[in-house]
């Protein structure tokens, strides 16, 4: 049984270490979304580079309720996900902003923003 379940474990890690920049990009902009959508500004604070991070928790803390009502309508369902010619991404939802996303540090970032 250990050995199925050590199994089950190194051919997850093995799995989840081969993806693609592009996927890894995509997944941190859906947290990105979800966590905007939800006014989860711990969250965001892990997922923006320190600018981006800036301006979106100045809009949820002077947000009035029907603003976050209307965020929490927003769709973060993956439309599309393109390279840019500096190795950067733009990542889009179906409704909601897409978002650019670009390695420091060895870690994805959002670091700008597009709106719909």
């Amino acid at each position: 049984m250990k050995k199925l379940i050590m199994i089950s474990v190194l051919a997850s890690l093995a799995l989840t270490g081969c993806s693609e920049p592009i996927d890894e990009a995509s997944e941190i902009a859906q947290q990105a979304c979800v966590a905007d959508k939800n006014s989860d500004i711990d969250r965001l604070s892990e997922l923006m580079n320190e600018e981006m991070f800036e301006m979106n928790k100045a809009m949820h803390q002077n947000s009035d309720p029907q603003m976050i009502r209307m965020l929490k309508m927003l769709n973060c369902d993956l439309k599309n996900a393109e390279v840019l010619e500096d190795g950067s991404f733009v990542v889009s939802f179906k409704k909601h902003n897409s978002y650019e996303v670009k390695e420091l540090d060895g870690d994805f970032k959002i670091v700008g923003e597009q709106y719909f």
